[in-house]
Order: C-alpha cells, then sequence, then structure tokens
C-alpha cells in the first residue's frame, strides 16, 4: 500500500479490498514511485491494462519492454476485437475466476503472468526465432529456402 496524495473519500472496499487502516502507515508515494522506476528499468513487465497503472504512477516504461495481456491480439479476437477485462478472459482462456467481490492485486497477478506463460511467451519466442532466421536466410545472396524445404528439414512438418 501507498499513501494517498489526496484525501480519500471513498475506499471502495467491496471491491478494492481497501480499508483505511491499511493505508494508515504507509510509505510516500514518491518513495514507492522511485523504488519501482528503479525496479522496471531495463526489464520486460507483463501486466493487464499496464497504461493505467503507468498513468496513476506517473510513469513511463519503452513499449517494446511491456507485455500486455490486454493489448494482445489473439485474445481481443478471441472477443470481438474488444479489450477483454482480466476477469472474462482469465474465465474464458484459463477456467479461472477472479475478481469475485474485493479484488486481490496478487491473484491478479497471478493470472496474468499465467496467461501470458501459456499463450504468449511461447509466441514471442517463436517471433523472435523467426525474426533471427529470416536475418540469417536474407544476409548475403543466400537462396531463400521454401516452405517445402524448411518442412523436409523438420521431421515434425512445418510449425504451427
Amino acid at each position: 500500500y501507498v499513501k494517498p496524495t489526496d484525501k480519500v473519500t471513498d475506499y471502495r472496499t467491496k471491491v478494492s479490498g481497501i480499508r483505511p487502516q491499511d493505508i494508515k502507515d504507509c510509505e510516500d508515494f514518491k518513495v514507492v514511485q522511485k523504488e519501482i522506476s528503479d525496479m522496471l528499468k531495463g526489464r520486460i513487465l507483463v501486466g493487464h491494462s499496464i497504461h493505467h497503472d503507468f498513468k496513476v504512477l506517473h510513469l513511463n516504461h519503452p513499449k517494446k519492454m511491456i507485455q500486455d495481456t490486454s493489448s494482445y491480439k489473439p485474445f481481443r479476437v478471441s472477443f470481438g476485437n474488444r479489450t477483454p477485462s482480466l476477469k472474462n478472459l482469465t474465465a474464458k482462456m484459463l477456467g479461472v475466476t477472479v475478481q469475485e467481490g474485493e479484488h486481490s492485486s496478487v491473484q491478479d497477478a497471478q493470472a496474468t503472468m499465467r496467461l501470458y506463460t501459456m499463450f504468449m511467451m511461447g509466441n514471442e519466442k517463436n517471433k523472435n526465432k523467426k525474426k533471427k532466421n529470416a536475418e540469417h536466410r536474407f544476409a548475403g545472396n543466400q537462396k531463400v529456402p521454401t516452405m517445402k524445404n524448411e518442412a523436409s528439414k523438420n521431421s515434425k512438418g512445418p510449425e504451427q
């Protein structure tokens, strides 16, 4: 928890789970903001609708260093090209219920990481691998292999 910078008029405890006693003796916002900023330097950040968090924290992070489950195209397609809520996305993709009553930031983070590791992380690795392979194939005047040639090299057939 972080000491609020403004007076809190509604804790929305039924949703947030935060009570006045939770923030009574909290760390100052500027201290936490600096700690988070330092912690994120040079790291890939995984989250859901993370731009909201950055807005509240008055921080920025390089887009290439953010993996956001809310903007992952296959997830969006599953929801009619709309931004899925974490609650709906987790239910549909993992069969897990989150955000029933008071939210748990730990549970939300665990669900987000599960979505990332199960669906996005492998695709990022494959995308980077394909990019490196393409860069290698196109270096110099080498002949570009066809899909048929690629498939015959791999006993399992072409990549899915």
